[in-house]
């Protein structure tokens, strides 16, 4: 469609839906060659190489970018290169350095998946750099380490606003959670099968705690919660839940041998509390109070 004097907003609609990226990259399902240039990536990523090709002919000044960014993440990694393959196929070689200072070409489908990741989603934010594009990434973690994907992360987070006019990342991952989600998360709900909500922020947070170790916990949709900390440590209740009498919180008890010793023993506690027993007064005061506490935590619920 051309534009005309008649459809000048479909067309602007038309531009503006083409500077959309939405992808969920798959790896495995990248092709290794191809035979066009594709102006526009399938959900997978399959077609990228068809992209890339397209891509780095239309936008070259930001090749160098590229392959400075990409250095930084793969040490060895030198270039990548479209060779002849057919008469208009092309295949994408990624080119290492040696160890005898020369370089070696591998095939696209030689990588490694965590490779072929990094490749595509450093070439997602660099090689648009004259569009402006919108960026809807789910789970660009997949495949990667913590220490390659935080750099682009935070390559992501810089051109926002310049380069790239948002990045919306979907993810499970704890890092991608706390750099992201705090001054610019969006948070879905479901009570039950009720409508999806969304909210610029948690329905709780509690001091001390990452908002991803809060998920962890189960504490983003769940209202009520109650953190309950001894005055020394945690032995001092086991000790009196034990039976040992004359319980001091200025004495350090002995710690468990095991992690499971404690199961019964937090068993005990819950009951106790749970019933509303009133704990005699050999009880540590910070039980006690922890014990008092307990009935409003039910009540919230």
């Amino acid at each position: 469609m051309y534009a005309r004097p008649d459809n000048r907003k479909l067309t602007r609609f038309k531009q503006e839906i083409r500077n959309y990226i939405i992808v969920r990259p798959c790896p495995p399902l990248y092709k290794p060659e191809t035979s066009s240039e594709d102006d526009h990536l399938e959900p997978l990523m399959e077609n990228f190489v068809g992209w890339y090709r397209h891509f780095s002919q239309e936008n070259m000044g930001s090749i160098g970018k590229l392959f400075d960014a990409l250095r930084e993440s793969m040490p060895a990694f030198h270039s990548v290169r479209l060779r002849e393959s057919g008469e208009e196929s092309r295949a994408l070689k990624a080119v290492f350095r040696s160890s005898a200072d020369g370089t070696s070409d591998y095939g696209f489908d030689q990588l490694s998946d965590g490779q072929r990741a990094l490749i595509a989603l450093y070439s997602l934010i660099i090689l648009v750099e004259d569009r402006r594009a919108s960026l809807f990434i789910d789970e660009p973690d997949n495949y990667l380490s913590l220490r390659e994907i935080q750099p682009w992360l935070a390559q992501a987070n810089e051109r926002c606003g310049t380069s790239l006019e948002q990045v919306v990342v979907v993810s499970h991952h704890p890092v991608i959670i706390d750099y992201m989600a705090g001054a610019h998360g969006r948070w879905f709900y479901r009570d039950g099968d009720g409508p999806v909500r969304v909210s610029k922020e948690p329905r709780d947070t509690v001091d001390g705690l990452t908002i991803s170790e809060m998920i962890a916990r189960g504490w983003d949709h769940e209202r009520a919660h109650m953190i309950i900390v001894p005055k020394r440590n945690i032995e001092t209740w086991f000790a009196f839940l034990r039976g040992d009498a004359d319980v001091d919180e200025t004495r350090r008890y002995r710690k468990l041998n095991k992690a499971s010793d404690c199961h019964p023993l937090a068993d005990e506690l819950y009951r106790m509390c749970h019933e509303r027993q009133r704990l005699n007064a050999s009880a540590p005061p910070s039980l006690r109070e922890a014990c008092q506490e307990y009935p409003k935590l039910s009540r919230a619920r």
